[in-house]
């Protein structure tokens, strides 16, 4: 089995844990009250997200590590939709101030821990069937190779092949030269 921390694998780990944080902070953000984020400001921090997440994919993260990362991206999150929602003011300076309110920082957490709690347990399984891989070896299939040609004559049975030679045996005579004493 390929290792989990290179190629295909690494790249579907990393956009495993951008989607997971993705569809949790945009679910989290609508559920709150908020109008639907717009989608180059989804797009992109999913994509910043995703490439930094495919970076830290290149080994087995522990369930910290993961929460760390998603916590991140649910700050990104934040300030993103906090921006491309045209508050009045400054939307930065405000964006901050609000992840001081205690219901928005729960929710950010929250959210972080589910995200964080779906990818590590795909992790463990991802990581497990690699090392039960490396456990078990699966022979490689044997070539049969017939050893004497095939025989293309009808099948008969036996008995009648011996038969056959005893009543010829008597009917032919017996050509060539006597055997020599």
């Amino acid at each position: 089995m390929t290792d989990p921390g290179r190629g295909v694998l690494r790249i579907l780990r990393g956009a495993s844990l951008a989607l997971a944080c993705t569809l949790i902070a945009v679910g989290g953000h609508v559920l709150g009250g908020g109008d639907a984020p717009p989608a180059g400001a989804l797009l992109a921090v999913a994509a910043l997200g995703g490439a930094a997440f495919v970076v830290l994919a290149n080994r087995q993260r522990t369930f910290g590590q993961i929460f760390a990362a998603a916590a991140a991206s649910q700050l990104a999150f934040h300030g993103a939709f906090s921006l491309s929602s045209g508050a009045y003011g400054h939307p930065l300076h405000e964006s901050i101030a609000s992840l001081a309110d205690p219901p928005m920082l729960t929710g950010h957490l929250l959210a972080a821990a589910a995200a964080a709690a779906l990818v590590a347990y795909g992790e463990r399984a991802v990581w497990a069937i690699h090392e039960l891989g490396r456990l078990i070896r699966v022979p490689e299939l044997a070539v049969v190779r017939p050893t004497a040609p095939p025989n293309l004559r009808p099948a008969t049975s036996r008995h009648h092949e011996s038969t056959r030679g005893l009543l010829f045996a008597r009917t032919r005579p017996r050509r060539g030269p006597p055997c020599g004493r």
